[in-house]
């Protein structure tokens, strides 16, 4: 069987598309696809897959040369991971071609439906009800890179490192400078911000909060080969959550934004897949962390029921839909 996957990646775009791609192509490989990139015409890009040993077409304008590398490389499916308005502008030529199954990873649009959707844990479904549904019921897409190395918690001097992470707002920090500045006093912070955060005001505000022994770090290729260099986490709710807890990862989830994302952190909470900050025990986090960690180094940590198996899932999914798609 043939997969094309397509997706992008660059210092504007960030690299968690192709990354999640890079992942779900290996486990493909795995069972014996053939496997094709068509990617955007960016050295960075082509640099994330030279390791697969995989066929590249790289494209100036996404929708462009998109049919003519259909007929060159007839592939049973097409599976596309794009930022929203890349892929808005592949929606019309995905409509046309009628060669290949489609399916979408992490978009939905009314525009185009394709033969298989798949959603990474809950985001843009984030209610209570399909959260039960489908997160605890095996069917929750995190994407864990067969290959990641089994990396020990790191240290940067005495330090270990911590990883803190709001989502790249500045007020953010504002709001847990006074966390920071504690946590600082015994962990090294690394920070990971994506395409569209300002490094250089970043930087001054955790200076200016404070903060000088950080690691801020933009755009990696491998975001998890990070998340695994942690020997903790403290983060927002979100998929970063799911693939920490997909890591093993020893997790404090600060405040969340909506009702629906308060339910299911209550929820891993009492699961034990995470520690909760809430409004009244910000000075908390640090011990909070720490007896997360402390019950992970005593296997009291209970084992994730998001376990980063999605790759697996979602290729059994394409398969079986390619199989029907033959008869």
């Amino acid at each position: 069987m043939n997969a094309l996957f397509v997706s992008c990646a660059s210092a504007k775009e960030g690299f968690g598309h192709i990354s999640r791609q890079r992942a779900l192509a290996k486990v493909f490989k795995a069972h014996f696809w053939q496997c094709a990139f068509y990617l955007n015409d960016d050295e960075s890009a082509a640099s994330a897959v030279e390791t697969l040993a995989v066929t590249l077409f790289q494209w100036s304008e996404i929708a462009e040369s998109f049919l003519s590398v259909l007929s060159e490389l007839q592939p049973d499916v097409v599976i596309v991971d794009l930022p929203l308005a890349h892929y808005q502008e592949m929606i019309p030529v995905l409509s046309e071609q009628k060669t290949a199954s489609v399916v979408v990873i992490d978009k939905q649009d009314p525009k185009f439906k394709p033969d298989l959707t798949f959603i990474p844990a809950v985001q843009n479904e984030s209610s209570p009800k399909w959260f039960h549904e489908n997160t605890f019921a095996g069917k929750e897409w995190i994407i864990i890179d067969p290959e990641l190395p089994a990396t020990k918690p790191k240290q940067v001097g005495d330090k270990p490192r911590v990883l803190f992470s709001v989502g790249g707002s500045c007020e953010g920090l504002k709001q847990y400078q006074a966390v920071l500045r504690h946590i600082a006093k015994k962990y090294h912070i690394i920070s990971i911000i994506g395409p569209y955060t300002d490094k250089v005001a970043w930087l001054k505000q955790l200076s200016d909060h404070g903060v000088d022994d950080v690691e801020v770090v933009q755009n990696p290729v491998q975001p998890l080969a990070r998340y695994a260099q942690c020997i903790a986490a403290i983060t927002l709710f979100g998929v970063t959550a799911y693939e920490l807890i997909a890591l093993g990862i020893p997790l404090v989830l600060l405040p969340a934004r909506t009702s629906d994302d308060q339910y299911i952190i209550e929820h891993l909470n009492r699961l034990g897949l995470c520690a909760r900050v809430n409004e009244s025990n910000q000075d908390a986090v640090c011990t909070l962390m720490e007896e997360m960690i402390a019950q992970s180094q005593t296997g009291v940590h209970k084992q994730p029921f998001i376990d980063g198996q999605g790759g697996m899932r979602i290729e059994k999914e394409v398969r079986a839909l390619v199989e029907r798609s033959k008869l």
